[in-house]
């Protein structure tokens, strides 16, 4: 391997295939150990059962943490990227489509609240929040999503409530993606 080129998981999985469980389970503890993200990951990926929902919570102060400061006023810079960034993390920890809705829930509904709290914010905010509303539908359309709706079908009509008269076309299309989805689950409902 020269300076330049980049580590690959083919290398790590070489240098690691002959390791007996005591190496593995150290390499896990120092990873553990690394970082509050790390942390997460492995307990959303080993833990979610017997935490419950528990699980969501460093997730969700997260996307919380990208509009809000701890204060509960604006954050000094907007990150939506890093509320993304924590469904994904989620997502790749997990195969759990009902933590995954919460999450993606949660991130529309505050995004939502913050612009009715502080005004029209900009084009690339409201399609990060399109775009995980968009996710939301997806999820919903799916065969481990569909039973979710039942959950969710009134935080997505207040939702709807709530974005409706918001500017740049953002309020127009909550209304209508919610109104699709209450169509495809009609016959749940």
């Amino acid at each position: 391997m020269t300076k330049s080129s980049k580590p690959t998981w083919s290398q790590i999985k070489a240098r690691i295939k002959h390791w007996d469980k005591a190496q593995l389970t150290g390499l896990i503890q120092d990873l553990f150990g690394h970082s509050q993200d790390n942390r997460d990951f492995l307990v959303a990926r080993l833990l979610r059962d017997s935490m419950g929902e528990n699980v969501l919570t460093p997730y969700l102060k997260r996307i919380e943490a990208a509009f809000y400061d701890k204060r509960g006023w604006p954050a000094k810079r907007l990150d939506l990227k890093d509320a993304r960034s924590a469904i994904r993390e989620y997502q790749r920890a997990t195969s759990d489509p009902a933590g995954m809705l919460e999450l993606m829930l949660v991130h529309v509904e505050t995004g939502t609240q913050f612009t009715r709290e502080f005004g029209d914010i900009d084009e690339a905010f409201y399609d990060s929040l399109c775009t995980t509303l968009h996710e939301i539908k997806k999820l919903l359309a799916s065969k481990e999503g569909r039973p979710l709706y039942g959950q969710v079908q009134a935080r997505l009509a207040e939702l709807a409530k709530q974005a409706d008269g918001i500017g740049w076309g953002y309020g127009d299309y909550v209304v209508d993606v919610v109104g699709q989805i209450a169509a495809d689950h009609e016959d749940e409902g």
